[in-house]
Order: structure tokens, then sequence, then C-alpha cells
């Protein structure tokens, strides 16, 4: 039977760069009634859009045309999506009453607006998926009139800058508060588990038929060789390990294909001769620059926030069937034998050299096979397995209804 599912977080649909929420929505759309409900831009974002310096779905944003829109996905699904209207911006501020009570107010306003969407849309108490957004999680819960609320975790959020003044506190309410817990790698699960007993683990997986050709078991070979890498070029970057790559490789051109929020950053590349640096790319091209590649980088640092990932890149690397080099920033025994693995400069330098050189066709093939048994499809159905687990038992509410219920009366 299908469920009727809202989910409410901090990306929109279908966005500029993939992300783990829109790719799992649109799976559980197959199956389930979806709403997904974007990013809600607050009034700064409005102003800054007048001004010129951001883009932003303004007239849907205002409410001057339709907020709720239905679209038509390549499975012949249908995924709603909705349009918020703008938010107050109050992370600046420090916890306290204010804080609490324009969050109350930006979660009241945005609830109203979902509850309107799921009248036209004929849905039932829903499951509410939120996606990494506990804070907006907190003020929201119940307001949705929801059967089950789960919280779909892919970060470390004490490592997020937009949420440092509020996130770890709400985050630590929020999980006593829902129904299950979603997390993206093992070590995110550890930490939630100690919070919520009911976290559950569904890694990051691959669009495979996108990324994946046949001709990959063939690859031509290229007078220049290329070492890639595709996502944000942020602060999980181990810089100074990619200098040395730069320039113990002067011959080999590198291609860094992601956003990159330092200015600095992007005049330093620029000294570089060998490295390309393309700026973010829409989803559906990053096959094509990956197909560009001979060996996939994963070069983060080792620290908290990076041994929780479960990085996206990987899998989307080895459906391509290029071998792939990575530090030790997190526990990756699953693929081993398939990547290379390195703890020191030194060694992930011989990596890359080994790579280039030694490549073994056999191993491209397993390195296939392994991204297509991490599909989005295969993560798709272990979310609705969950889902479906979750509306066996009684919520948190309901849970906590009862216990109230059954409190001895006082004189």
């Amino acid at each position: 039977m299908k469920t009727d599912i809202v989910c409410v977080g901090l990306v929109s649909w279908p966005g500029d760069y993939n992300k783990s929420t829109v790719q799992l929505m649109n799976e559980l759309a197959k199956d389930h009634r979806l709403l997904f409900v974007n990013y809600a831009f607050t009034i700064n974002d409005v102003v800054k859009h007048l001004l010129g310096r951001a883009r932003i779905p303004l007239r849907a944003v205002l409410g001057l045309t339709d907020r709720l829109t239905t679209h038509s996905l390549a499975s012949d699904a249908r995924l709603h999506v909705l349009t918020l209207p703008w938010t107050l911006p109050i992370n600046w501020l420090p916890p306290g009453a204010l804080y609490t009570a324009l969050l109350n107010w930006n979660a009241r306003r945005q609830a109203r607006c979902i509850r309107r969407a799921l009248d036209r849309l004929g849905f039932s108490r829903p499951v509410v998926i939120n996606a990494f957004h506990p804070s907006l999680g907190v003020a929201m819960a119940g307001l949705l009139n929801e059967r089950a609320l789960i919280y779909y975790c892919y970060d470390d959020i004490r490592a997020e800058a937009w949420s440092r003044q509020h996130g770890e506190r709400l985050e630590k309410q929020f999980l006593r508060r829902v129904d299950a817990v979603v997390t993206t790698s093992a070590a995110l699960a550890a930490a939630k588990r100690a919070e919520q007993p009911r976290t559950f683990l569904v890694e990051n997986g691959v669009d495979f038929d996108q990324f994946y050709q046949p001709d990959a078991l063939y690859p031509t070979s290229r007078a220049v060789k290329t070492i890639g890498y595709i996502g944000a070029l942020d602060n999980r970057i181990d810089w100074s390990l990619l200098e040395r790559c730069f320039t113990h490789f002067p011959h080999i051109q590198f291609l860094l294909v992601g956003r990159i929020p330092d200015p600095a950053l992007a005049a330093w590349l620029r000294q570089f001769e060998n490295v390309q640096a393309p700026g973010p790319q829409p989803p559906v091209d990053l096959p094509t620059w990956v197909r560009q590649m001979d060996v996939g980088l994963i070069p983060f640092v080792r620290n908290e926030q990076t041994r929780a990932i479960y990085p996206m890149k990987l899998n989307e690397y080895l459906a391509t069937g290029i071998p792939v080099v990575a530090t030790d920033f997190t526990d990756l025994s699953q693929f081993d034998g398939l990547i290379q693995v390195a703890s020191t400069t030194d060694a992930f330098v011989d990596a890359l050299q080994e790579s280039l050189l030694f490549d073994k066709p056999d191993l491209c093939l397993k390195r296939i096979e392994m991204a297509r048994s991490n599909s989005w499809q295969h993560r798709g159905q272990q979310f609705s397995a969950i889902i479906d687990e979750v509306l066996t038992q009684p919520s948190a509410a309901e849970t906590q209804a009862d216990a109230v219920a059954h409190q001895p009366a006082t004189r």
C-alpha cells in the first residue's frame, strides 16, 4: 500500500548538484505518494535576488505563482514539489527566548503552507522525513499530523557553519522525539544510536545507469592522463596533499569539478598549469566529466567531520570502472581490493602512480559490479523497508501520550 510521505529539509528539487536527499526521494516516489518541500528561502535571499546578487524562484516564494508543482520522473512516477514562503533568518541569534519564538513562528508559517498542499493532494497522516534540519524538526513536530517522524542525518552537524549555535543542542532534542533515524555512514549511526536506539544505516548510492558505460571495460588510451575529483572543494580537502600531487605529476592533468566557496582558493588553484577547475556542473553532466578521468580522487583530511562521511562520489567513480585513490579519512574496508587507501602523503602519491601505470582490467569489472550493488534503487528499497518497519510500531508521540495518560493522579 502506498504511504503518504513529506520530505522537509535543506535542499531543493532537483538542484544544481547531486544530493542524497533528492536521489532517495526520487526512489521513494516510485512506490509512495511523496511531497518534496524545497529549502525555505529567507527574506535576505529575497533582497539579494532583487539586488541581482542571487537567483531564487521569487514569484513562487512570494505566492505570485502556484507554490505546488508536479513532476514526472524517469521511472514514470510522479513527485510533488512545494515552494515555501520566505522565512526570517535566525541562525545568527544566540540561544534564548527570542530565537525560540522566531523559530516557532517560522515553523508554524511553513507548516500552514505544507498542510494546505497536503489537503490539495489528498494526503492523510503522512510520514514526515526531516532531512538534516533538526531545528525545524523540533519546532514542527506534530504540526503536520504525521503518522511517524524520521530524521535523515547525512552529516555531522557539529561541523556545519550554519548550525554552530543551535545545531548540536537541537539535534539532541530532536533525536529523542523522532520515531527513527536514518544515517548515511556507520560512524554517524553509532553516534546517533546513543540518543535514539532506532537508528538505521542507508549509505549513499549511485545512479548506476547514468554513470555506467559499457565501453568502460575497454578504455581508450589517452596521450595525457587525467586525475580527477568531483564534489565541493572546501575544508574537507587536504590541500597540502593536493599541492604535493600537482607538483609531483607536472605532466598529468588534474580535473577538479565542483563548487569552490572560497575565492582565494580558486585564485590559488589558477597558479598550477596542470589544474583545471570548471566549477559546479549539473548532475546530469557529471558522468561525462568522470569519463574524462583515469583515476578518481578522494583527498579528504582526517577529522571528526570526514569520519562521518560516506562519499557519494566513491560509487560514482566505481560505476565508470576507474581506479580510486583515497585518504584513510574513514573506514572504507568494504572496498578492500577495489580502491587504494593511503595513510600518508608519500603513500598517496605512490598509489596514484601505481593506478596510472598498472591498473588491471579485471578490477574494472569488479568496481562496476560493486557500484551496481550500491545503486540508488537499492538504497531506496532499504529506506522504504525502514518506513514499513517504523509504521508497525507505535509512534514516539503516541508512546509519550500513553505514558502521560497512565501517570498516577496527584492530589
